[in-house]
């Protein structure tokens, strides 16, 4: 193996890019209501499906250094935002870890690259899950509207039924105080 196949193959970012792999899969497994934190949990999978894509398609005598640590940086940043997230729910740290996308992307972008079948799979691949993920979004939000209607119209019968008992209990009191 050559000295900069050995750089790179063992930098660090490697295993960034599997450690905030592993947050979003965990963040994945849960419930995610917001709309924007899951369009940004989108972005952040996407971009890191992204490096580790573009990081697979390179030649590593290409890279330099610094673009590797500078992007290593970014994914470690992001990765601690996602940890955050997972701790408090607070959608201002995957703003964050959304943010970072821009700076990984402008690092990434000047490392020459061949596009590849696999570069165009991997952009289909993040557009069928963003899709499924909504589909399944969209399943949530029909079942809690119906069952918000549900409860609504039981509200709306014992509303009634009070108001028919209030006006019955007001006669029968008219007609005791005469």
């Amino acid at each position: 193996m050559s000295e900069f196949t050995e750089k790179f193959a063992n930098h660090a970012v490697h295993a960034t890019l599997q450690t905030l792999d592993s947050a979003l899969a965990e963040i994945e497994t849960t419930d995610v209501s917001d709309i924007s934190a899951i369009e940004r949990l989108d972005r952040i999978r996407q971009v890191q499906r992204f490096a580790t894509t573009r990081f697979a398609a390179i030649d590593p005598a290409l890279v330099p250094q610094d673009r590797l640590d500078a992007v290593n940086s970014s994914v470690k940043e992001q990765t601690a935002q996602i940890t955050e997230y997972k701790t408090n729910q607070n959608v201002a740290h995957l703003t964050n870890a959304s943010n970072m996308c821009d700076q990984i992307l402008n690092q990434l972008g000047p490392i020459p690259i061949a596009t590849t079948p696999e570069d165009v799979e991997g952009l289909r691949e993040a557009m069928i899950s963003f899709r499924r993920s909504l589909g399944q979004h969209a399943r949530h939000a029909e079942t809690d509207y119906e069952e918000l209607e549900k409860q609504f119209e039981d509200i709306g019968t014992r509303f009634t039924e009070l108001t028919t008992e209030i006006t019955s209990q007001k006669g029968r009191l008219d007609i005791a105080i005469s």
